[in-house]
């Protein structure tokens, strides 16, 4: 398919302004390419060719309803250059934002599935730089920070439901200068960060030492002297538990499936806390397999 994309933009490049259909394709749940009938969502991919070539891309849920509009420099590998817009299933916008080279540059919204707004992003070459407002689906302001570079940058206040602000923080590249916590009625509290970080029972020496007792290396890995690294991400929810592990980079199946099942095997964790709350947190750990 992509000698066929690469044939058919060259047939068009000396008819300026024409844009034709190229392909449809057809991905499962996971956005793994399948066949028609075994499809979750399809894909359109149409070519304009009146200045630099450029991939118009819409995808659609199984029922049709439209899920992506956005451009691409290339298709497989994917290269996003321009605006973006996803949907939920219903119609209604799910967020908006703007790619250059591949990576976020611009604004970025989002809205509930209700309409009401959830946040307004500022990003430059991938990272935040500017404005970072969220709301809760009530429409009450959560957030309102300031960022540079990737960094807190500038005002960083948190707010409770009535509007009362939690925290007027003023941090310089992420450093923090003053901090100051609330409680609902406006009285002053003893400062807290914004987020504390999940911690494994016992904390960090415990968990290696969990690691390094439950891990078990795959038969025909240790047969053959191979050895490895795994680095899984994985979400601690509000009561400590572990969901969602996945592989972030790994380089054998057999190490990947293993670091899984040694993750899914942690016990409870201290749960993390957002603005004092106890919250889903994302943890990434990694595990080595050597043999010693």
């Amino acid at each position: 398919m992509l000698h066929k994309l690469f044939l058919i933009s060259l047939m068009f490049a000396s008819l300026p302004g024409m844009a034709q259909v190229l392909d449809t394709m057809y991905f499962d749940q996971n956005w793994e390419q399948t066949t028609k009938s075994e499809s979750h969502y399809y894909r359109y991919i149409s070519i304009d060719t009146s200045g630099d070539i450029r991939f118009f891309v819409e995808d659609y849920f199984g029922g049709g309803q439209i899920q992506m509009t956005g451009t691409y420099k290339s298709i497989r590998p994917d290269d996003k250059d321009g605006h973006f817009i996803y949907y939920y299933e219903d119609g209604g916008k799910q967020m908006e934002c703007y790619y250059r080279d591949n990576i976020l540059h611009g604004p970025l919204r989002e809205w509930y599935p209700t309409g009401q707004a959830e946040s307004f992003q500022e990003f430059s070459g991938g990272v935040l730089d500017g404005e970072f407002t969220s709301w809760r689906e009530d429409g009450s302001k959560k957030l309102n920070a300031r960022y540079h570079g990737g960094t807190k940058h500038g005002n960083f206040h948190s707010f409770y439901p009535n509007g009362q602000m939690v925290r007027n923080d003023y941090f310089e590249n992420d450093r923090l200068v003053e901090g100051k916590c609330f409680s609902p009625e406006g009285e002053p509290l003893e400062y807290f960060p914004y987020v504390k970080m999940p911690e494994f029972p016992g904390g960090q020496p415990a968990l290696y030492k969990f690691v390094e007792k439950e891990l078990k290396y795959p038969h025909e890995a240790k047969k053959n002297n191979f050895e490895g690294a795994v680095l899984i991400l994985f979400t601690i929810d509000e009561e400590g538990y572990v969901r969602d592990p996945r592989v972030v980079n790994g380089n054998r199946d057999s190490f990947n499936n293993e670091a899984i099942r040694v993750v899914n095997s942690f016990p409870r964790w201290n749960p993390g806390e957002v603005d004092g709350i106890a919250s889903p947190i994302q943890v990434s750990v990694p595990i080595e397999f050597r043999l010693r």
